[in-house]
């Protein structure tokens, strides 16, 4: 890596891992729009962390930020069903 970043928004999401080999961490999905990324990886066990990505004004990329632990609308909605009290009917 270059003091300003990495070549490909990929290799930046996968280096917030680099301290963590044991997590086995694998770029799962990444899209690009202009200088823009958003970069999903996946760990084992099954983790999965969404990264938004930036290219740099020398077209280096760099992790702006990370959504950290990646969750489905269906698995959300799940959870906010189960925290619901029983009314008793």
């Amino acid at each position: 890596m270059d003091d300003d970043g990495f070549d490909t928004p990929q290799e930046a999401a996968l280096a917030e891992w680099a301290s963590l080999p044991a997590a086995q961490a694998r770029v799962e999905s990444c899209e690009v729009v202009g200088d823009e990324a958003w970069v999903v990886i996946d760990t084992n066990p099954r983790h999965r962390d969404k990264n938004y990505c930036l290219r740099s004004t020398t077209g280096k990329w760099w992790v702006a930020a990370s959504g950290g632990s990646l969750r489905t609308s269906e698995t959300r909605m799940a959870e906010s069903v189960r925290q619901i009290p029983d009314s008793g009917d």
